[in-house]
């Protein structure tokens, strides 16, 4: 087998370099493609099973964001009135 040159070395590394450029050109174009689905999909309300998972979760994190202001709101409230007192 004769030495490898150094544009041998070369060819093998555009290769790979192109194997890359071209999975993420297609990760990019699926997830462009993916978002105008789910677009869609909440645009028509169908499939419902699938609107409606989505707004369940959608709902719980809002209730979880509004809980954490609640307790932050306390604490403060409290705050303030020990420096009140003193």
């Amino acid at each position: 087998m004769p030495p490898s040159t150094v544009t041998d070395i070369e060819d093998e590394e555009d290769s790979g370099f192109m194997d890359w450029r071209a999975a993420i050109i297609g990760c990019g174009c699926g997830s462009v493609f993916g978002m105008f689905i789910v677009y869609i999909i909440f645009l028509t309300g169908r499939p419902k099973w699938f609107v409606r998972i989505v707004n369940q979760q959608i709902n719980r994190i809002l209730l979880k964001i509004e809980a954490k202001r609640r307790i932050e709101a306390k604490k403060r409230r409290r705050q303030k009135r020990r420096r009140m007192k003193f």
